[in-house]
């Protein structure tokens, strides 16, 4: 997965947390602010969401869902699931280190 390549939850039915969103959409904005010009409309808004979201996943249901598993299938189906949640967290911080480099490069030339 790379930073171009498309988010890998993309299409989820994962819900939209709004304070997650807004923290993430206040941050981009004070970036763009500074004249930093994006090739992404969504920036790192998604990003910080995709990854406080992922945080709270974590927490509530991949680590409970590995411990209580009993059956060595449920064992591994929840750890293919926290897998899976570990490239989606890179794909996020690989991209917001992109969008961040662009940003920093970008102040530091003013």
């Amino acid at each position: 997965m790379t930073p171009n390549s498309p988010d890998p939850n993309e299409g989820s039915i994962d819900p939209m947390e709004p304070e997650y969103w807004q923290l993430g959409e206040a941050v981009q904005d004070r970036i763009l602010d500074t004249g930093l010009e994006s090739d992404s409309v969504e920036g790192i808004a998604v990003d910080i969401h995709d990854l406080l979201q992922a945080a709270d996943q974590i927490r509530d249901s991949f680590a409970p869902a590995i411990l209580a598993a009993e059956a060595r299938d449920d064992l591994l189906a929840a750890l293919k699931r926290l897998q899976f949640e570990f490239g989606h967290i890179r794909w996020h911080c690989e991209n917001g280190a992109t969008f961040l480099q662009s940003a920093i490069e970008t102040l530091e030339r003013k």
